[in-house]
C-alpha cells in the first residue's frame, strides 16, 4: 500500500500494528480495512478536519476531555443520560453530527502524538466514561438517536481500531440494556472486552485506579473542584442541557411545502426522478430548493449538451456529484452558473432505499442574463417530464369506463397477441431469443435454459419485459458487487444474529431454507438496510 498512502501515514508504525490487531493479524483483512480507512480520510478530508467549525448548537453535546490517566491517556466524559439527543438531532444534520464527533477524536489523536513526544512513551489509547444517570425509556427507544449512535459506533470501529484502553459505563439502569442490545453486535470482541458496566456503585473506586484524584472531578470520585468549590467542575466538564427550540432546523411555519409555487413529486423506492431545465442563453443560471417529508434523498446535478440530447444517460456530464442530502432536516438550496446552453438535470435518487418512497417538495427556475425567471414547470423540459400525465388527462387519448366494449376488445387482443407469440415461437424459441438479446451480459451458467426461463415466466412470456427485467437484475448485481459475492465476501461478525440456515432440497431439487423470525432482530435488519450498511446488505443477499 506504499503508493496509496501519504508519507506521514507510512511513518506511523503503530497504525499498521493497530489495524493488524483489529483483524487478528490476518494480512488480507487488515489490508482491506486500512485501504478503506485511507480512502475514507481522503474522501472526507479528515487530515484538515481541525478547520471544520461545528454548528453553535454543538455546545449542548456533553462530551469533555476532563483529565489524563496516570499513564497519560486522555480521559473523556460523556454525560449521556442528561444529553438532549432528540433536540440535538433536530438541530444538526447527520453530516455535522459525524464531523463534530470525528473532530474530537482527531483532536485526541493529535494530543496523544504530542504526549508521546514529550514523555518518550508510545501513548495511543484513550479512556471513556459514559454516564447514564437519568437515562429514560423514551431516550433509549428514540429511533433517530439509536440509529445515529449505531452509525457512529460503526465509524469508530472501522477507523479507530485498538484506540480504546478502557470504557466505563456508569449509573447504568435497565433502560441502558435496551440501547446496549442494539449496539453490542457492532463491537468487536476486543472492544467488548474493554467495556466495564456499573450501576450506582463500584465505579468510583475503579476510576481512581487509573486517574489521579487531583485530576478527577469530585462528582466522579476524585478531589478536583472548580475555584468556586463546585464539585461538578463546569469549567472543564460540559454537562449539556436541553437544546432551545430556536436551534431546530425545521420549523413548521417555515417549511418549503407551505410556500407558493412549490410542487410535490414522489420518488418510489429503488428508483430516481429527473427534473430537467432547458438553458438557451449563456450566462444564465439555475436555482433550486427542495425538502423531503421524511428521510434523506440522493441529489446530483448533471448536464447534457444540445448535440448529445439523443445519447444515452451514461453520457451525461456530472456537475455536482450525487450525494445523500438530509433534506428532511432543512430545506436544501443551490444555484449553478450555466456558461453553456443545454439541458441541466436535477436528479433525485432513491435507488438505495429498498423500503421507502420519498415525497419531495421543490422549486426550480432558470434565470436569464436579463433577470427574467422561468419556472421549471413552464419550460419545455417540464412538459416533457409531465407528458405521460398530459396524455392521461387528454380525453381523446384514453378509454372512459363507459367504453367497456372497446376496453374488453383491447385487452382481448393484447392477450391474443401474447398467446400467438408464444404459439409461434414456443418457449424454447423465446429462451433462445432472450439469450441472444443479452448474451454479452451473461456468464456461461446464466446462459442455461433454467436461468432464462424464470424471467420469461415472471413476465408472462413477454420477451421485451423479460429482457428489461433481466438487464435491471444484472446491473443491480454488478453495481453492488453481488455477482461475485461467493468468491471473496466474508460476512461481518454481526451476521451471526441473522438466524437462517439451509435445510436441504425438496423432491424437485429446490433449496429449502429456514428463517427463525422469532429469534431475528427484524428492526435491526431494516434499520441497517435503510442506513445502507454495505456489509449488512451483502450479508442478507449472500443467503
Amino acid at each position: 500500500m506504499q503508493d496509496e498512502m501519504k508519507p506521514e501515514y507510512l511513518k506511523d508504525e503503530s497504525m499498521f500494528l493497530r489495524f493488524l490487531r483489529a483483524r487478528q493479524c490476518n494480512l488480507n483483512k487488515a489490508e482491506d480495512m486500512l485501504r478503506n480507512h485511507v480512502q475514507w480520510r481522503e474522501k472526507n478530508d479528515i487530515d484538515h478536519i481541525d478547520n471544520y467549525k461545528p454548528p453553535e448548537v454543538a455546545k449542548y453535546f456533553p462530551m469533555s476531555l476532563i483529565a489524563f490517566s496516570k499513564e497519560r491517556n486522555p480521559v473523556r466524559y460523556l454525560n449521556f443520560g442528561n444529553m438532549d439527543a432528540k433536540g440535538l438531532l433536530k438541530s444538526v444534520k447527520k453530516n455535522d453530527c459525524i464531523k463534530s464527533v470525528v473532530k474530537e477524536l482527531e483532536s485526541d489523536v493529535q494530543t496523544m502524538k504530542q504526549l508521546s513526544k514529550t514523555t518518550g512513551k508510545n501513548i495511543n489509547k484513550w479512556i471513556y466514561i459514559f454516564d447514564f444517570d437519568n437515562y429514560t425509556f423514551a431516550k433509549a427507544t428514540h429511533k433517530p438517536t439509536v440509529q445515529m449512535l449505531a452509525y457512529l459506533m460503526m465509524t469508530y470501529e472501522a477507523h479507530y481500531p485498538e484506540r480504546l484502553k478502557k470504557a466505563y459505563i456508569i449509573n447504568a439502569s435497565v433502560y441502558f440494556t435496551l440501547l446496549f442490545s442494539v449496539v453490542k453486535p457492532l463491537f468487536t470482541g476486543a472492544t467488548l472486552s474493554k467495556i466495564s458496566i456499573f450501576g450506582k456503585e463500584g465505579w468510583k473506586e475503579e476510576l481512581l485506579q487509573h486517574v489521579d484524584p487531583k485530576e478527577l472531578p469530585a462528582f466522579l470520585g476524585g478531589a478536583r473542584v472548580d475555584p468556586d468549590g463546585n464539585p461538578k467542575c463546569p469549567s472543564v466538564v460540559n454537562l449539556g442541557g436541553l437544546v432551545p427550540p430556536s436551534y431546530y432546523l425545521r420549523s413548521s411555519n417555515k417549511r418549503l411545502c407551505h410556500q407558493p409555487g412549490v410542487k410535490k413529486l414522489q420518488v418510489s423506492r429503488m428508483s430516481k426522478v429527473n427534473i430537467t431545465l432547458d438553458v438557451e442563453e449563456p450566462g444564465s443560471h439555475i436555482e433550486w430548493e427542495f425538502e423531503t417529508e421524511n428521510k434523506d434523498i440522493g441529489f446530483g446535478l448533471y448536464f447534457q449538451s444540445i448535440d448529445t440530447l439523443q445519447e444515452k444517460q451514461d453520457k451525461l456530464q456530472e456537475l455536482i456529484p450525487k450525494q445523500r442530502v438530509e433534506a428532511h432536516m432543512a430545506c436544501e438550496t443551490g444555484m449553478f452558473q450555466c456558461e453553456i446552453p443545454g439541458t441541466y438535470i436535477l436528479m433525485f435518487d432513491n435507488t438505495y432505499s429498498w423500503l421507502q418512497q420519498k415525497e419531495i417538495f421543490f422549486r426550480a427556475i432558470v434565470v436569464r442574463p436579463t433577470g427574467e425567471k422561468i419556472s421549471v414547470l413552464h419550460s419545455k423540459a417540464a412538459h416533457s417530464f409531465n407528458k405521460r400525465r398530459q396524455l392521461q388527462n387528454n380525453s381523446s387519448s384514453r378509454i372512459e369506463p363507459k367504453d367497456t366494449e372497446q376496453f374488453s376488445t383491447l385487452i382481448f387482443k393484447k392477450k391474443e397477441n401474447k398467446k400467438g407469440s408464444l404459439r409461434k415461437k414456443g418457449r424454447k424459441g423465446l429462451k433462445n431469443e432472450l439469450r441472444e438479446k443479452v448474451s454479452s451480459l451473461l456468464t456461461e451458467e446464466q446462459k442455461e435454459d433454467y436461468f432464462l426461463k424464470k424471467w420469461l415466466v415472471a413476465q408472462n412470456n413477454d420477451i421485451d419485459k423479460a429482457e428489461t427485467m433481466l438487464k435491471q437484475h444484472l446491473k443491480f448485481m454488478r453495481t453492488r458487487g453481488l455477482d461475485k459475492i461467493d468468491e471473496n465476501y466474508i460476512p461481518p461478525k454481526a451476521a451471526e444474529y441473522f438466524h437462517t440456515r439451509m435445510l436441504g432440497y425438496d423432491n424437485e431439487g429446490s433449496v429449502v431454507r429456514i428463517l427463525h423470525l422469532g429469534a431475528t432482530d427484524i428492526r435491526g435488519m431494516v434499520n441497517d438496510i435503510e442506513n445502507h450498511s454495505p456489509e449488512t446488505f451483502k450479508t442478507y443477499t449472500k443467503f
